[in-house]
This record gives C-alpha cells, sequence and structure tokens, in this order.
C-alpha cells in the first residue's frame, strides 16, 4: 500500500497532475531515499559554507520533524543543530516549506534556498536535486516501508542530479556495487564520494572548552546518540581509540527523559566512567540535562564535518552554475 501511494504521488507530480509551487530563487535540494542518517545535515552544513564563502546569502528550508509542539518557539534537533553549524543564515521549519519560503524572502536578503530532507518533498519545485546515499547501509534490503528502509522504490533515483556516496571510507566493500546500481538507474547524474572526519571535541556544558581528538586514545567512556545510523557513530569512536563500554542508542529524534539520564549516570558511577561521548545532534537537545549528569560524568560532544573526497570541484561547479544563470 505504501509503495502504491508513494509511484502514485510521484507520479502526478511528474506528470504535472499535481503542480509543483516555485520560489523566486534557486532551490538546492539535499535529501535520501532511505530511512536513517545519510550525512545530509553535515553536507547541507558544507553547501551553506561554501556559498557564503562565495559571498552567496543562502537559507535553509526544513521540515523541523519532531519539534516539541508543546513548547513555545521550540523547534527541532537538527534545526538547532544547523542554527549552530551555520550561524547568520535564516534556518526556516514548517511543513508548507514553499510558504515558509515566500515569508524567508519577505525578512532576508536571500540568493538560494537548501532544502533540507527535500527529496521526497514533490510540492517544492527544486533546481538541483542532491541524494545522500550512505556507502556503509546504502539501499537495506531493497523494499520500501514498512518491509524495507526504502522511502521510494530505487527507481526514483532517476529524478536525481547529483548522488554523494557518503561514509565511503566506511562502506569500502560497497562501493563498485553502489557505483554500478546508480550509474544503471541514471547514467547522467554525477556521482560525488565523502567521507565523515572527525574534527575535534567539546565540552557540552562547557561550551569554550575543547579537546583534541587524542583525549579518546585509550579512553574508557560511554556513547550515548538517537541517530538514523548508531553504528557508525560507534565504529567512528572505536577509530578513535575510546573504548566504549556501553553504548546508549535511541531511536532517531528521540526525546531524551531525566529517565534516560539517569540510567546513564548510574551506568558511569557503577562502572568509574567519567566521560559521555555524543553527536553534535544529540548535544543541543542534551545540553539542559547538564545538571543531572554533573558529578557522574562529564558530557562531550564529537564534531563532524564532511569531506568530499571524488568529484568536489564538479559537485561545487554544479551548484554555482545554477546560481550563475
Amino acid at each position: 500500500m505504501y509503495d502504491a501511494v508513494v509511484r502514485i504521488l510521484g507520479a502526478g507530480y511528474e506528470r504535472n497532475i499535481l503542480k509543483k509551487q516555485h520560489v523566486a530563487k534557486p532551490v538546492i535540494s539535499v535529501g535520501n531515499i532511505t530511512l536513517g542518517g545519510t550525512g545530509k545535515t553535515p553536507l547541507v552544513a558544507a553547501i551553506v559554507g561554501y556559498l557564503q564563502g562565495r559571498g552567496i546569502r543562502p537559507a535553509v528550508l526544513m521540515r523541523g520533524y519532531m519539534a516539541d509542539k508543546k513548547a513555545a518557539g521550540s523547534t527541532s534537533d537538527e534545526a538547532l543543530l544547523l542554527q549552530r553549524l551555520c550561524p547568520g543564515v535564516p534556518v526556516v521549519t514548517g511543513r508548507d516549506r514553499a510558504a515558509q519560503a515566500r515569508r524567508a524572502l519577505a525578512d532576508h536578503a536571500i540568493d538560494c534556498f537548501i532544502l533540507d530532507d527535500g527529496f521526497q518533498h514533490w510540492r517544492l519545485h527544486r533546481d538541483l536535486d542532491i541524494v545522500a546515499i550512505d556507502a556503509a547501509q546504502p539501499f537495506g534490503n531493497g523494499h520500501v516501508l514498512p518491509r524495507g528502509i526504502m522511502r521510494e522504490p530505487f527507481a526514483a533515483l532517476r529524478r536525481a542530479d547529483v548522488f554523494v556516496i557518503t561514509r565511503a571510507d566506511m562502506g569500502t566493500e560497497n562501493i563498485d556495487g553502489i557505483r554500478s546500481r546508480l550509474l544503471a538507474v541514471n547514467p547522467y547524474a554525477l556521482r560525488v564520494e565523502a567521507a565523515h572526519r572527525p574534527v575535534g571535541l567539546r565540552d557540552v556544558c562547557a561550551e569554550s572548552m575543547s579537546m583534541p581528538l587524542t583525549f579518546l586514545h585509550g579512553k574508557k567512556i560511554c556513547s550515548m546518540c538517537s541517530i538514523g545510523n548508531p553504528a557508525s557513530f560507534h565504529r567512528l569512536l572505536a577509530t578513535l581509540g575510546a573504548v566504549c563500554k556501553e553504548n546508549f542508542s535511541f531511536i532517531d529524534h528521540h526525546r531524551y527523559t531525566a529517565a534516560d539520564i539517569a540510567r546513564v549516570a548510574d551506568v558511569c558511577r557503577r562502572e568509574h566512567i567519567d566521560t559521555v561521548i555524543t553527536t553534535a545532534k544529540d548535544a543541543v537537545k542534551l545540553k539542559e540535562y547538564c545538571p543531572q549528569l554533573r558529578g557522574a560524568a562529564r558530557l562531550v560532544c564529537l564534531n563532524i564535518a564532511i569531506e568530499l573526497t571524488k568529484g568536489k570541484n564538479e559537485f561545487f561547479r554544479r551548484i554555482t552554475d545554477l546560481l550563475d544563470r
């Protein structure tokens, strides 16, 4: 049933039976075709940073998934993270992204929009469709929800203009197969490869304090995250030399509770662990629990940036060519 609905909607927009909405500035979509973390957020941040370096004024459009609707002015974890990663850039949240774009244009000087998680948001016309694919877990079992992790059938990748194979350094055994499948489904799209690079550690409760990555060498820690692909986070910590005694993994976008924090604190006291490592996305949600963790363990965020390892120049050329039209 899910598959049928997705195909009908996609065909409706493709054949202009359902009308797409246009906005006055170019729209660059960064999305994926699977559930789980594929590295969209650091990729959006990398694109925003590149544009700002060229004097271009971008804004980010996103739905703001899992924002707390009961809290006035609240926003999602990913929106909070992007606000931190992209200072000075409007990050606009809401279900109707075309309407949000028009409001943003009325309030800010904007040259283009980055549509976060936009591959399935057919309603808004986009000028460039970038799809991130996790090399470590590219397509699951190949089936759409709920049988698999695909948001759309594989053939939907024909719509993409650019593929970014993320975590290419962690899924090297899959790269050749991914390249072949992408070439077969869409021979005209640009194929780029990227790696997630750890760039430093930051104390979540004392933000002025930072540590080098060598801090983790031989360090006994707990990890704590609520991301789409926690296994990739655990592997990355291991490569940095951390000795992870306990992994606390929650569902993507999990809203932490005092009970969650108490469980982590209890393990840290029992195992004599003085450091909990979390992700940048989780850090924005966990900061409010610093008083509860104090005395049990130090809460430290691992900062990660995405590095384009193959096709970088052509990737950014596609973006600048679009904006120079």
